[in-house]
């Protein structure tokens, strides 16, 4: 009688391995392409004019009407931006909600002498599809004006954010230091050239400082509640002057 051969490790695990197998790799693929995905948006939701999109969104009042607060930034943005240096080109689609229900930030943007301007930016939602505008007043009915609302929720005169930010940047409460001047020469030039409004304009120097308050640890807390606190208010702005 002719002896039945043993069956190697192959013949013997070959029903379980290659569904195993398969499984792991379908496994390991997907949690690549997750990483690349979660590296990509990161980069995305790091940038300037993001951030800037985002804020704008929330500060408006008729988006936290048809939203309700808070509002939140979904994950998945769609679109791009390309920085190179000083210069660059943005044009996305971010997801936010409320308690009231979804919307979609659309944002066009280009980046020059290191500072984004938006050509288009405006909210839809979802539900209703109403469209709001976020770069003209009273949700695009007329283009605001470099003037200064007494209803601007952040306090103080342009010129005195744009000092206390120059001074933050170099250290310095002295406004007279070179370094400083130059800062504020700079910034006076492009906010000249921006279609903004002084109340935007200041909402952006009071974000730019908070991020550098988080950042070095002079304020526990976020972004978003530093901007909130009268306690963050530089002294420039509280006392009108320098």
């Amino acid at each position: 009688m002719n002896q039945i051969q043993e069956k190697n490790w192959w013949h013997r695990n070959w029903k379980w391995f290659v569904p195993v197998g398969c499984l792991s790799l379908i496994i390991l693929i997907g949690g690549f392409l997750a990483v690349i995905i979660y590296f990509i948006f990161g980069f995305v939701k790091s940038t300037d004019t993001y951030k800037e999109a985002v804020e704008r969104a929330k500060t408006n009042p008729f988006v936290m009407e048809a939203l309700g607060s808070p509002l939140k930034e979904g994950f998945f943005v769609t679109g791009n931006i390309k920085v190179s240096g000083s210069s660059g080109e943005a044009d996305f689609s971010i997801p936010i909600s409320g308690p009231k229900g979804k919307a979609r930030i659309f944002a066009v943007a280009k980046k020059s002498a290191g500072e984004w301007t938006f050509s288009t930016l405006f909210v839809v939602v979802k539900e209703s599809r109403q469209r709001i505008d976020l770069l003209f007043k009273d949700a695009g009915t007329s283009r605001s004006t470099n003037t200064d609302k007494t209803d601007c929720p952040v306090p103080g005169k342009l010129i005195h954010w744009q000092a206390a930010y120059c001074m933050w940047l170099s250290g310095t409460d002295d406004f007279l230091e070179a370094s400083v001047q130059k800062c504020f020469d700079e910034r006076n030039a492009a906010d000249e050239n921006t279609h903004s409004t002084d109340c935007e304009k200041k909402r952006f120097y009071r974000r730019k400082l908070c991020e550098l308050l988080v950042k070095d640890d002079y304020f526990q807390g976020t972004v978003f509640n530093c901007m909130k606190s009268k306690e963050t208010i530089p002294r420039t702005v509280k006392e009108g002057g320098v």
